[in-house]
């Protein structure tokens, strides 16, 4: 399918804690000053078309500050639907 992604995320743990779940915000410069995002910390006022993502994990992942963490997500789909 042409839509359908795959992409690998490693990163290093900021702190010692439990992780719950992943969080996805859409951030884009689409061209020159014009730029969208649901981050909060650049957030665009008022966008409605675009939302944060919550991935919640079933059983809390203990990591450690220092420790990489790596996040492998698929965007499937088929005819009828998308799923991650």
């Amino acid at each position: 399918p042409q839509n359908a992604r795959y992409s690998r995320l490693i990163f290093e743990a900021p702190c010692t804690e439990e992780i719950h779940g992943m969080i996805g915000y859409f951030d884009c410069k689409l061209y020159n000053q014009v730029h969208i995002s649901t981050n909060p910390l650049n957030e665009t006022p008022d966008m409605v078309s675009w939302f944060p993502m919550y991935f919640p994990i079933s059983s809390p992942i203990p990591v450690r500050a220092g420790e990489p963490i790596r996040v492998d997500i698929w965007r499937c789909l088929d005819s009828s639907k998308v799923w991650y």
